[in-house]
């Protein structure tokens, strides 16, 4: 008994025994995964390596100049460098494709040259650090801003995108003292108003607050590079870039019931913007209208065809032509890029064409069809299909009794926890359960209509003459 009793006391401190080592090693363990974190975290931002060797550079700058000198390049780096990763997220690096690094020389000529995938800078330090900011920013930006295309780009569009590409940096970065020199000594002299590069630069700003300057403009001149290739600049490329600037510029003044053409089609530059920026067009028409522009710009040719949205209920309709053009064979998706601007969020989706002489395009009834032919393929768990045959005649009774029930499922998908769903946010949830839903299946023309069929489903709050109308569940 008694050496029963002592087994099982020599077990249980084992045990404890064990126990303890683990604790003592996790805890020791704790200090090393914090480093691994912490270098996983600098490799992944170097620019945050650049910010806090400036940070610890400044606090012993009493040391000597050489750590002053160090602190202001440091900074100069964290922030120019942080902005271009941030830039180049989601489409390709070719726009932006070099690091920026400072060297001071005693020289008071600047140069800047590629060296090791980084454009060094070397210039003189000025005790305004405002001054050290943007004079290394213009370097910068003449070397490492579209290098591929810089010698093929008309000489007043080169200038105006740089101007608006210094100008978002300086803005972006809160270098306002920096902004305001930049204003004072070479926007307002090269810039006049009136002129045409002040022209350019103020459509520029005004589409970037759209997300389209990042999104397309520069992308767009970056493709000229790679489509021109080793070629020489000749007046007919420059003539196209200064076209691409004109439709850009004519695109950003555009006013609500005025057409404007989203198109440049030139020999080397075919480039085609379609703007989601009526949610009530999408309430009423559905995809339809945006599909068939598409479609239209495929069998004219256009190689680059952008599709951009503000807003949320905005990029909700971006994200459902991408999946509409998901397995086009015609019209191949590269890349997106999502923007947070000052009050909103933008998407951007670019698609390049890959027939550009191509005679058709899907038809909306041959996207649906694909759609629905996925979906059957995948399924959707939230979404349960009606089987019914085709052959079977339906009954209007049947039909409207549908109709309800798909409203039903598309409410409890898209409304907020109190209830209320917005117009658009209701219709996209519909085609997604139903890629082929129509109004007109129905007996009416109108999404609204549609709505109304049922009104034990859904209330209108306000006018339903409301640009995105908002309406309350009664479920």
């Amino acid at each position: 008994m008694t050496s029963s009793v002592s087994r099982r006391l020599s077990k249980t401190q084992e045990a404890r025994e064990r126990m303890f080592d683990w604790s003592t090693a996790l805890v020791a363990s704790i200090p090393w995964i914090a480093v691994i974190g912490i270098l996983a975290y600098f490799v992944k931002n170097p620019e945050k390596v650049e910010k806090w060797s400036s940070i610890i550079a400044k606090s012993i700058s009493w040391a000597g100049s050489r750590w002053e000198n160090a602190s202001v390049a440091k900074d100069i780096q964290a922030d120019i460098n942080g902005f271009l990763r941030k830039t180049n997220t989601g489409k390709s690096s070719s726009v932006l494709p070099y690091r920026v690094k400072v060297s001071w020389v005693s020289s008071t000529s600047r140069e800047a040259f590629v060296r090791e995938g980084k454009v060094i800078v070397k210039m003189q330090k000025h005790q305004n650090q405002a001054r050290n900011f943007l004079y290394a920013l213009m370097e910068w930006t003449h070397k490492g801003l579209l290098p591929e295309s810089r010698h093929l780009i008309n000489d007043t569009v080169l200038k105006s995108v740089d101007f608006a590409f210094i100008n978002k940096v300086l803005s972006e970065t809160n270098r306002h003292d920096s902004k305001q020199l930049f204003l004072d000594e070479f926007y307002e002299s090269e810039a006049p108003r009136g002129s045409l590069i002040e022209k350019y630069c103020t459509a520029f700003n005004k589409l970037d607050s759209m997300g389209i300057f990042t999104g397309v403009v520069l992308p767009e001149y970056s493709l000229l590079g790679q489509r021109v290739g080793s070629s020489l600049p000749t007046e007919e490329i420059r003539a196209e870039t200064i076209g691409l600037a004109t439709m850009l510029e004519r695109l950003s003044r555009k006013v609500s019931g005025k057409d404007v053409s989203p198109n440049y089609l030139g020999k080397n530059i075919k480039c085609s913007i379609v703007l989601i920026a009526k949610v009530e067009k999408y309430f009423e028409q559905g995809l339809s209208p945006y599909l068939s522009f598409i479609n239209k710009c495929c069998e004219q040719g256009f190689s680059s065809v952008y599709v951009a949205g503000i807003g949320t209920e905005n990029i909700l309709i971006v994200e459902q032509i991408k999946d509409a053009y998901e397995r086009s064979k015609k019209l191949s998706f590269v890349w997106e890029k999502t923007q947070v601007l000052k009050n909103n969020e933008s998407k951007v989706l670019f698609f390049r064409n890959s027939l550009e002489n191509a005679t058709s395009a899907y038809s909306d009834k041959t996207l649906r069809n694909r759609q629905r032919a996925r979906q059957n393929l995948v399924g959707e768990t939230h979404v349960e299909k009606e089987t019914i045959s085709n052959d079977a005649p339906i009954s209007a009774e049947t039909t409207r009794e549908q109709g309800r029930e798909l409203l039903i499922r598309a409410t409890k998908a898209a409304q907020d926890e109190k209830g209320f769903v917005k117009g658009a946010a209701l219709g996209v949830a519909l085609r997604r359960l139903d890629p082929s839903f129509d109004p007109k299946s129905y007996g009416v023309s109108k999404l609204a209509e549609y709505i109304e069929l049922y009104p034990d489903v859904l209330e209108l709050q306000g006018r339903r003459t409301a640009t995105d109308p908002t309406y309350k569940s009664k479920l």
